[in-house]
């Protein structure tokens, strides 16, 4: 065993180019070169105790003898192991992070497409002397909302009506086969989102025409106006 005075050779000072010593450097050397690598922390950790902790490495009988040995291969394994489970966690972490920025870009140039959208209609419409402020609040607020596909339904059929004519409760529940109760509440949203406008209707029933801002979520989703029985009712 080392003494503490004794100069223990570092693991790599037998590492050489022809690692088997056939006197060539060949392919074959390659399998003592993996097998020099993979022992190197074991190594490494030995000659760490026996340089810097010989009283360690005598009560524990390890020296530059056990190089290659059955403790450094463990010591060996185990510290691949963990390289390779910290290099998994980084990969994933990497990815991660790489997702999030392309999301982040991805919604960067939609909202930077949908602003320059905005801007674009309402530099049409201020060349066409329109009330530029409203309806470009009008613009932006109904790009934004989330709406079902029931929803979308009634503002088309709202969207199909001439001036003058109104939607009672009635006629969109029997256009999008619903019941009235439940067309009431629907309705009723849409108007509390501003997409549509209450007025009186026939019989004491409310009745309901598309506001600006129905009118522009429909032109952004470029969705076409649905009929209500060939004519919109009066």
């Amino acid at each position: 065993m080392p003494e503490a005075s004794e100069v223990v050779a570092k693991p790599t000072a037998a590492f050489a180019a022809d690692a088997n010593a056939d006197g060539y450097v060949t392919l074959g050397d390659a399998s003592v070169w993996l097998q020099q690598v993979f022992f190197l922390p074991g190594d490494w950790l030995l000659w760490a105790l026996a340089t810097h902790a010989a009283p360690v490495a005598r009560f524990l009988e390890i020296g530059a003898a056990d190089y290659r040995g059955l403790l450094s291969g463990f010591i060996s394994t185990c510290t691949w192991l963990l390289a390779l489970i910290i290099i998994s966690i980084a990969y994933q972490f990497i990815r991660d992070v790489d997702r999030k920025l392309t999301r982040g870009a991805v919604g960067f140039y939609d909202d930077t497409r949908r602003r320059w959208r905005i801007a674009t209609a309402v530099l049409r419409q201020r060349w066409r002397g329109a009330d530029v402020k409203r309806d470009s609040r009008s613009i932006e607020f109904a790009e934004d909302i989330e709406l079902s596909e029931q929803e979308l339904a009634v503002l088309r059929l709202h969207s199909d009506l001439g001036a003058g004519y109104a939607l009672t409760v009635s006629d969109v529940a029997r256009a999008v086969r619903a019941r009235k109760q439940q067309t009431a509440s629907l309705l009723d949203r849409l108007k509390s989102l501003g997409l549509l406008n209450r007025t009186g209707g026939a019989d004491g029933e409310s009745a309901y025409t598309l506001s600006a801002a129905g009118r522009a979520l429909l032109i952004f989703r470029r969705l076409k106006p649905v009929s209500v029985n060939g004519a919109p009712p009066r």
